[in-house]
């Protein structure tokens, strides 16, 4: 009854930045990072030297994005590598040691750092639009909170571009701090609360280029702390959630749906496991109950021991029941349905057993000790059989 989580690869963000000269306002920030990468050895050495230098999110943020830009190149060969479910951390590792990635690696790598830096930080999937691809291709990019105001920095796209199959280094400080209304243009979020808009646009009207309809505003901030607060099962129904209001028929967003779909199929998976550990584990207690009855509790326990075992029992099935509940009552698939309701028809059997027993336990412990072997029976109690 396992399903095993699907695995699909995005086709990843070609930058498509200009090569047109800009002024730079962070130049002073800048300076400090300057001449840094031989003696900066590890990612704990980036933000150590930056939480020393730098004082404000704004700043240290800033030191990271140019720090990136300037030590880490963008990797052609590299574009098509990334499979969904990847380790973010062996991205971040692969691109600071390296010195070379694609999107992936770039953000988890802002990522990493900016969570030493104490900088609270999140990676957002999504698609873009680029002049010269017809179609909407997978990136990934980064939302940071600064000044408790979450801000969009893109260090791929900020970091250089392409002629060709060639990568031009050279800083584009529009991807830090990037304005949403601007980078929504050719940058959307696969879930929706990332693009920090009062009215996003859905993928419909981000492939044809046109304007939000909402006719009201989205708190998107509160939306955001709501989805960072939640367990993992909760992000994912809220993201499939405001796909399908927002369009999941793009070859990126219905990868991304099918991923999400297997997460919960394998946290259910999970929780399916958990119960029938819970089951076999009071199929067992009960099974050496029935053992040490069938010998007329002999050799003897403590009165306490003795007052436990069953209680014990019931525990385990009590877990094993609520936990089957759950996700029977949270799923559609006929399969998992099936197989859930015919260890439920077992595990409700064999509570009901336990819980007999457990009167013939409270009224051997309430008896004279004198007189319990007279509460025996030459009857043989049959054991239970283990969960599948």
């Amino acid at each position: 009854m396992k399903y095993k989580a699907l695995i699909f690869i995005f086709w990843f963000c070609i930058s498509g930045l200009s090569s047109q000269t800009q002024e730079n306002p962070y130049q002073r920030l800048d300076a400090l990072m300057d001449g840094t990468a031989d003696s900066l050895t590890s990612m704990h050495a980036v933000a150590k030297y930056v939480n020393r230098n730098y004082g404000t999110e704004y700043e240290k943020s800033r030191a990271l994005f140019y720090w990136i830009s300037q030590n880490v190149s963008y990797s052609p060969d590299l574009m098509y590598t990334f499979r969904t479910g990847d380790d973010w951390s062996q991205l971040a590792k692969d691109a600071f040691d390296n010195k070379v990635a694609i999107c992936t690696g770039y953000a988890a790598l802002f990522d990493t750092l900016c969570k030493l830096c104490n900088i609270p930080c999140y990676i957002v999937v999504g698609s873009t639009r680029q002049d010269f691809l017809p179609a909407i291709i997978g990136h990934v990019w980064n939302a940071v909170k600064i000044y408790n105001e979450w801000q969009i920095v893109d260090p791929t796209w900020g970091t250089g571009y392409l002629q060709g199959n060639r990568f031009v280094k050279k800083i584009n400080n529009t991807y830090f701090l990037a304005d949403p209304e601007k980078i929504i243009k050719s940058h959307l979020p696969i879930d929706p609360i990332w693009q920090m808009l009062k009215r996003p646009v859905t993928l419909y009207q981000f492939h044809a280029q046109l304007k939000s309809n909402a006719y009201m505003d989205w708190h998107y901030a509160d939306s955001i702390e709501v989805f960072l607060k939640s367990d993992e099962l909760t992000q994912i129904r809220s993201v499939l959630r405001r796909l399908k209001e927002f369009g999941n028929n793009s070859e990126v967003t219905a990868n991304y749906t099918n991923y999400l779909k297997a997460k919960e199929l394998n946290y259910y998976n999970s929780l399916l496991n958990l119960a029938l550990k819970n089951y076999n584990q009071g199929v067992e207690k009960y099974n050496r109950y029935v053992d040490f009855k069938n010998h007329q509790f002999s050799p003897a326990k403590p009165d306490e021991i003795i007052r436990k075992m069953i209680p014990e029992v019931l525990e385990n099935l009590g877990l094993a029941e609520k936990q089957y509940k759950l996700v029977i009552n949270e799923i559609d698939d006929a399969n998992y349905k099936e197989g859930i309701n015919s260890n439920l028809s077992q595990l409700v059997e064999l509570m009901n057993q336990a819980r007999q027993e457990k009167k013939f336990v409270d009224k051997y412990l309430a008896t004279p000790k004198n007189k319990r072997r007279d509460l025996f029976y030459t009857k043989i109690y049959p054991g239970a059989g283990s969960g599948r």
